[in-house]
């Protein structure tokens, strides 16, 4: 069975916050719901949580997938950082256009 390649750091960390602030935000979303419900009788005090997590898991999931896109097809940085010519040279904008001394002084 081939071995999994190592994540590097900066991946384990960025999912590492990530998780810690979905549970955070979880447990801010329960407390906070939890006792408002209960009080006006509206149901048990989880139908905020469980949205939260609902959307939490989505958010996840679609986190994956664009991680797993990235790495079949590479944006134009990373493709200009190769050295490909895959990128496409940067757009000039009206600012980026030098215009002569010499034209304005003729006026």
């Amino acid at each position: 069975m081939p071995r999994r390649r190592e994540q590097p750091l900066e991946h384990r960390l960025l999912l590492t916050a990530t998780f810690c602030l979905l549970a955070g935000g979880a447990v801010m979303v329960y407390s906070a719901s939890s006792a408002r419900t209960l009080l006006e009788g509206q149901g048990d005090g989880t139908m905020y949580l469980v949205k939260y997590v609902g959307y939490g898991a989505v958010g996840l999931i679609a986190m994956y997938t664009i991680s797993r896109l990235r790495r079949i097809v590479p944006t134009p940085i990373e493709s200009a950082s190769r050295g490909t010519s895959e990128a496409r040279p940067p757009n000039r904008s009206a600012l980026d256009r030098r215009v002569p001394a010499a034209s304005f002084a003729r006026r």
